[in-house]
């Protein structure tokens, strides 16, 4: 892999990848409930409880912590860098030290146990962070790092039905 991203040259403020990941989960979250548009979100709402109220549902904090890559020629592959994440969490654990109130991060990618991230997740996780991980898309029954983390919550894909997807993890 080699990076074809707009920042591997350095580290900056601006989350976004440029290829649009993570925007699904987010809007999954944080999307207004009872409002006719199509989607509500699991932590959504609105203020007064009324379908015309302005919402207030959840406030959504980006860390970015990987890049766009390039396989074989063609940009446009994700690649999450253990160290990055790591970074991430320990500034969330910072954030909740200082009284922000951060209730959960998503971990939509795979993982390994480098880069630092066992003390960064042992530490948002001492502070009441719930970590939830996606399982993955492999219709394996082999959980990486995250996967086997005491006190993570993965999530695996299910069909119409409600019955594990035929190719999620579990």
């Amino acid at each position: 892999y080699s990076c074809c991203d707009t920042d591997c040259s350095g580290t900056d403020n601006d989350p976004r990848d440029h290829n649009g990941h993570g925007t699904h989960v987010s809007g999954t979250i944080a999307a207004i409930s009872n409002n006719n548009t199509l989607v509500a979100g699991v932590a959504g709402g609105f203020s007064d409880g009324t379908t015309s109220g302005v919402g207030n549902g959840v406030k959504v904090l980006p860390l970015r912590i990987g890049m766009s890559c390039s396989l074989s020629g063609q940009c446009g592959y994700g690649f999450v860098r253990m160290d990055f994440a790591a970074a991430a969490f320990n500034y969330i654990a910072t954030m909740v030290d200082r009284g922000v109130n951060i209730t959960a991060v998503n971990c939509s990618w795979g993982s390994s146990n480098s880069g630092g991230i066992d003390a960064a997740v042992n530490a948002i996780q001492a502070r009441g962070v719930l970590v939830v991980h996606a399982a993955g898309n492999g219709n394996s029954s082999s959980a990486d790092y995250l996967g086997n983390k005491a006190g993570v919550l993965n999530v695996g894909a299910t069909d119409i039905n409600g019955a594990a997807a035929s190719f999620t993890n579990y």
